[in-house]
């Protein structure tokens, strides 16, 4: 069983450290095995906050200046949204950026609040060896009074279908698995040319720095359409269109990188200890997408580096520290990885090369680091139950996930291993590996395994 420390989170999953892990350790005995400290350490501090630090002291100092006299008041009611939209034009010189003063009270629709309560609590059908699953979207949520026998919940709000699907929500038919949930819901009710989804999903990818497969098309898209309905811009506004020689670096520029509650993204800055500390970003999608635009380097690269270094100086004053936080898709996925072995600390055993799953027909399954079927990054093998030292042939559960961080993949794996008797049924290798190893020579005697096979072999002969 696992034990957790009281001591410092592990670098990578921001976990706890487990008991049994060495007091000077910098990782956890679960993400150790699948990382490189050295380039953990590189990745985890944000991109823009190395090239603030090393290229724009003076650029920092005015921001002390800024913050100490002129901006002053503006530090002091941060992060709210009248603070937030006064900074944005301070910076930007774009007087026209406001606070929308018409804000939805979520809360207040019935429906909408039994939504946001259910993705808190519900158990995803896809994870059932996962004692409890919080939606992601909604990760500051209470669900005490959640009745957790509930099944769907779909309603039409604003015109929009949405449907809870175990951990994720389906809108209009398209999965959301990440980010602000409250911010999401805001989105359905604005009046806004664009698709809410679409924005949603392009803030993600960009807060991410990922470059969506269609990204370049819905650019495009955004562009045609302001010029349809004569929303025409001056020339390096910051709410201007892209040009398309810039689309593709402005894409990939460094991103902010983020954390994120219910309602907002907190932009995760590095303390210089290994530790975060997080700045509240506003809580509506205009002066997000606002944000984000400055931040991007419209209208141009000076602006959005003051921007830069005057939350990173706030952030130095005023954030709170957070050694929880995980603003990379990396560190997330080790996060959830990090979950699911902590809820089935009878079934999932730590070794010195990855992990030991004992599932449900009779095997044990070793997932270690290696070269595995189909080129995956890590290599599965029945273990006797018997004979530890004695495993059977690789497996494959056909993994297509190849743009998926690793953790995700690692997760799944576990999960789908710890249901064995579940997957065996539509993998024949799973079964066949299983029976190979454990009845190499004598017939079946595990029930449920003879029965999955007997199944197999009636299939090949109709």
């Amino acid at each position: 069983m696992l034990n957790m420390a009281d001591a410092e989170n592990c670098r990578c999953c921001r976990s706890p450290m487990l008991a049994d892990d060495p007091p000077d350790a910098e990782m956890c005995s679960v993400c150790l095995p699948w990382n490189n400290l050295r380039e953990l350490m590189r990745t985890s501090v944000p991109a823009w906050q190395i090239h603030m630090q090393r290229d724009q002291q003076q650029l920092l100092d005015d921001a002390d200046d800024w913050l100490d006299g002129d901006g002053a008041q503006i530090a002091e009611l941060l992060p709210s949204e009248p603070a937030w939209a006064a900074l944005l034009r301070a910076v930007s010189g774009q007087r026209h950026i406001r606070a929308d003063s018409d804000e939805l009270d979520l809360e207040s629709e019935p429906e909408l609040d039994a939504l946001r309560t259910m993705l808190t609590s519900n158990h995803s059908p896809l994870f059932p060896g996962v004692a409890s699953n919080h939606s992601p979207l909604f990760p500051g949520v209470a669900d005490n009074d959640v009745d957790p026998q509930q099944g769907k919940l779909s309603i039409e709000v604003a015109g929009h279908r949405l449907v809870s699907d175990g951990r994720s929500l389906l809108v209009d038919d398209v999965p959301i698995e990440a980010g602000p949930g409250d911010l999401l819901l805001r989105m359905l009710f604005e009046a806004n040319y664009e698709v809410a989804t679409v924005r949603f999903l392009r803030m993600l990818a960009h807060i991410e720095g990922r470059q969506d497969e269609d990204g370049e098309n819905l650019e495009l898209r955004r562009r045609r359409t302001a010029l349809r309905s004569c929303r025409f811009h001056s020339v390096g506004a910051a709410d201007a269109p892209r040009p398309a020689a810039n689309m593709k670096g402005f894409l990939e520029s460094t991103p902010p990188l983020c954390d994120w509650d219910s309602k907002r993204w907190m932009l995760g800055i590095d303390d210089g200890t290994g530790s975060r500390v997080l700045m509240p970003l506003p809580s509506t999608p205009t002066l997000v997408e606002r944000f984000l635009s400055i931040w991007s380097g419209r209208p141009n690269r000076r602006v959005s580096d003051r921007l830069r270094a005057i939350c990173l100086r706030w952030a130095a004053r005023r954030s709170t520290p957070s050694p929880e936080a995980r603003i990379t898709p990396h560190e997330r996925s080790f996060g959830m990885l990090r979950g699911v072995i902590d809820a089935n600390p009878e079934r999932v055993a730590l070794i010195e090369d990855g992990l030991l799953i004992t599932g449900t027909i009779g095997v044990r399954w070793s997932i270690t680091k290696g070269r595995g079927v189909h080129n995956t990054p890590y290599v599965i093998e029945p273990v006797c139950m018997i004979d530890p030292e004695r495993k059977g042939n690789p497996v494959c559960l056909y993994d297509n996930s190849d743009e998926l961080p690793l953790g995700d993949r690692l997760g799944m794996t576990v999960l789908g291993l710890l249901n064995d008797s579940i997957i065996a049924q539509t993998i024949p290798q799973v079964a066949l590996a299983a029976a190979m190893l454990n009845y190499p020579s004598r017939g079946v005697n595990n029930p449920q395994l003879a029965q999955i096979l007997r199944q197999f072999v009636q299939v090949a002969e109709d």
